[in-house]
């Protein structure tokens, strides 16, 4: 599963919050086809089911994805890129760390 930095996941849980959404309810990552070779993701408030892998702040489950979704989010990281329109969620590599 992805790696959520805690300005994303503040976000996420605020995001929650104000839509007053009950704690069986979470964010979920969602595949689809995109243009050309890239697969397109996209976020919206849902249902958690069985099996899925979650991400968990303060306490609550703000981020789900099914378990195949989350096996292509591995090495991955959600964070959040301050713009003049307000906050866009940003999918970028998780750095690795030098071998030594």
């Amino acid at each position: 599963m992805l790696t959520v930095t805690a300005e994303a996941a503040e976000a996420l849980f605020a995001a929650l919050q104000e839509a007053n959404e009950p704690d069986s309810r979470a964010i979920r990552v969602i595949s689809a086809p995109g243009n050309g070779r890239r697969e397109s993701l996209r976020l919206e408030i849902d249902t958690m089911l069985p099996g899925d892998k979650r991400v968990d702040y303060d306490g609550r489950t703000i981020l789900v994805a099914q378990p195949d979704v989350a096996a292509h989010l591995d090495n991955r990281t959600l964070g959040v890129e301050r713009t003049a329109q307000g906050a866009v969620f940003r999918l970028r590599r998780t750095a690795t760390p030098p071998s030594g």
